[in-house]
């Protein structure tokens, strides 16, 4: 039986080289795909996780952020002398979400963000953790007043909810290129970077003066829908 020589086995190295790099971007590409589709059925559910909450509490929906910092509408936390409870506490203790990992987009590699990283463990406890989703949503910041929870038919036909988008170093975190978003319906869409870049490179610091730019974040995502 004849046998390889060290050029030739070197010439098959070679080859298989080649073919990975030609094939590793298509691979990487296919990767992030599936898990922009988990995401988007994530933020489905989580739209209706919302939707159910309503129907329970007066057909009211809790959104909104009394803190300063746009990041922290992300957090599962409670403290009741200072915040009362943050937005998605109150979706965790309603335990209408049996798997937490819906909070968490597959995409993300922040330790900040993703589900149970090193500096973002779970489950959420009451008023001793600051437990993150990778998620934040459209509220509003409302400061000292704490009128954060908005009745469901007021949100009609907005965007709610999206990828972590705070500033514009947060999108290296997941997708990169654009985020997903869910709308009242339930339903999950694509915004490519594009259409919101202009307000998300202006986000400084959260506060009211800032509150408008926000908001025009997620009325450029409902303009993508059907896009």
């Amino acid at each position: 039986m004849r046998k390889f020589t060290l050029i030739e086995l070197l010439v098959v190295i070679a080859i298989f080289g080649i073919l990975l790099t030609i094939l590793l971007p298509s691979l990487n590409k296919a990767r992030e795909q599936s898990k922009r589709a988990v995401c988007k059925s994530n933020l489905s559910q989580l739209n209706k996780t919302i939707m159910l909450y309503s129907v329970n509490n007066n057909h009211k929906v809790a959104l909104g952020i009394v803190s300063s910092q746009p990041y922290q509408n992300s957090y599962f936390f409670a403290n009741l002398t200072l915040f009362r409870e943050w937005t998605y506490y109150h979706y965790y203790k309603a335990d209408y979400v049996k798997d937490p990992q819906l909070w968490a987009c597959p995409s993300q590699t922040s330790e900040n963000f993703k589900y149970n990283g090193e500096l973002n463990k779970w489950p959420p406890l009451n008023g001793s953790t600051k437990t993150r989703s990778s998620y934040n949503h459209r509220g509003k910041f409302v400061g000292a007043s704490h009128e954060t929870n908005p009745f469901i038919a007021s949100l009609e036909s907005q965007s709610l909810m999206s990828d972590i988008i705070t500033n514009p170093a947060m999108l290296k975190y997941h997708h990169g290129n654009g985020v997903n978003f869910s709308m009242l319906d339930g339903s999950a869409h694509w915004a490519s970077l594009r259409s919101f870049k202009t307000d998300l490179d202006t986000m400084g610091a959260f506060s009211l003066a800032s509150n408008p730019t926000w908001i025009r974040m997620y009325e450029a995502f409902e303009g993508t829908v059907g896009n």
